[in-house]
């Protein structure tokens, strides 16, 4: 057969939509579920976390405020 009489089976139909098989697909909706934190410590340190970040950011704005105001006076 020459190659300018080939013609695909496929010529002139929509592409084929790639599909998962079951255990794939069960796999991906357990890995995006939600996961609440149910350890203590895990809580604990995530919290810590959050009040030291709130306690620091005001910090660094006055800090940074302080800084650009020193530049203007040079």
């Amino acid at each position: 057969m020459k190659p300018e009489d080939y013609r695909s089976i496929r010529a002139g139909k929509p592409k084929r939509k790639g599909k998962l098989s079951a255990r794939k697909s069960r796999m991906l909706a357990t890995s995006q579920e939600w996961k609440p934190i149910t350890s203590p410590q895990v809580a604990e340190a995530y919290s810590s976390k959050i009040e030291w970040a709130k306690k620091l950011i005001p910090k660094l704005k006055k800090e940074a405020e302080a800084s650009e105001e020193k530049e203007e006076l040079r």
